[in-house]
């Protein structure tokens, strides 16, 4: 029985073989004619590596333009954390990616807040100057 290496987990599997038995890939078209085998090559590292990155850039940007542009801040949050959740829910550690875009949320909600706090405060001390007169 000829044996092939799987292109995802590396496993030994059968020449034969459209999936793989230890993780379910499914596999290409068998190279072994003239005894050639594509070496092997796991894919999943990289791609894990690279949304990690995505959503910790996407959770700096956050929380730099929550003070600076609100809106841009915001949308580089949500999409920092739905990435984030996406990684975790295909089995990829990612904490720091949800605390930077939670962090950032955090940040455009108080201000939000103190917004609205301080305008309520100027438009009562406003009315308050305006019944001295």
């Amino acid at each position: 029985m000829q044996n092939k290496r799987c292109t995802r987990c590396g496993a030994s599997i059968d020449l034969a073989a459209g999936y793989c038995p230890h993780c379910g890939a499914q596999q290409p078209i068998s190279y072994t004619q003239g005894g050639y085998a594509p070496p092997y090559q796991p894919a999943g590292p990289r791609c894990q590596q690279q949304n990690n990155t995505a959503t910790l850039v996407l959770g700096i940007v956050g929380i730099i333009c929550a003070f600076f542009v609100p809106i841009v801040g915001c949308v580089c949050a949500v999409i920092g954390l739905v990435m984030s959740i996406q990684n975790s829910k295909n089995g990829q550690s990612d904490t720091t990616g949800k605390l930077l875009s939670g962090a950032a949320l955090v940040i455009l909600v108080g201000r939000v807040v103190l917004s609205i706090l301080f305008s309520l405060l100027g438009f009562g001390l406003f009315l308050g100057f305006a019944s001295l007169w």
